[in-house]
């Protein structure tokens, strides 16, 4: 597989594609920029499969590249297409075209969801990393990934997990965790919230917003 993540024109994406058929990949992601829908539809006569669509950010955008730029491979993304529901429409859409579908982004996310597709082709193991922050991370055996046993998505958050990362030089951060843990009174929550720079929001009113939390 190679990735040219948009930086060819569809004249480089050619040439590119053309030089690349004797090495059989298996795909060439997004040569060209996404809405160069004629671009698509014009390297589609090529060899060399192309897979496209990981930055639309609506089924419709991904109905119209995969019906009029003739993808190889409609790539989707939950976290970019707005959802799991237009998610499952794009894909269906792809199945009616006899496009197979390879997911973008929280593979943890995409698994179930890939699972269900008949026409589900590969499921990206990409950077964003929730794995330290959920009952059941993905896990992958001889290029397979095993799915959870958790209903739905499959995601259940460790919550806790998170309270490393917590900022603690930030007054109105550390003021919900130290008002959680019981170690201060709303009289200091106040005291603390009205000491914060000056912003948009008023202070009074977030700090009995803490105090409620």
């Amino acid at each position: 597989m190679c990735n040219a993540s948009s930086a060819w024109t569809t004249s480089q994406a050619r040439k590119a594609m053309i030089a690349l058929e004797k090495h059989s990949v298996d795909w060439v992601e997004i040569p060209i920029v996404t809405d160069d829908v004629d671009g698509y539809n014009s390297l589609s006569d090529l060899a060399v499969p192309i897979a496209a669509g990981e930055t639309v950010t609506t089924e419709q955008q991904m109905m119209h590249l995969i019906r009029e730029g003739k993808l190889n491979y409609a790539q989707l993304g939950v976290n970019d297409i707005g959802g799991i529901t237009p998610f499952m429409k794009a894909a269906h859409y792809a199945e009616i075209h006899r496009v197979p579908v390879t997911s973008h982004g929280v593979h943890d996310l995409h698994v179930h969801l890939m699972a269900a597709l008949s026409n589900s082709s590969y499921t990206e193991v990409c950077e964003y990393r929730i794995d330290e922050f959920i009952t059941q991370p993905l896990k992958i055996a001889n290029g397979k990934a095993q799915i959870s046993t958790l209903p739905g998505h499959g995601i259940v958050f460790q919550f806790k997990s998170l309270e490393k990362y917590r900022d603690a030089g930030n007054p109105k951060s550390s003021v919900v965790l130290k008002r959680q843990q019981a170690r201060i009174s709303s009289k200091e929550a106040t005291s603390i919230t009205k000491r914060t720079p000056k912003e948009s929001w008023d202070a009074k009113s977030s700090a009995r917003d803490l105090m409620d939390y």
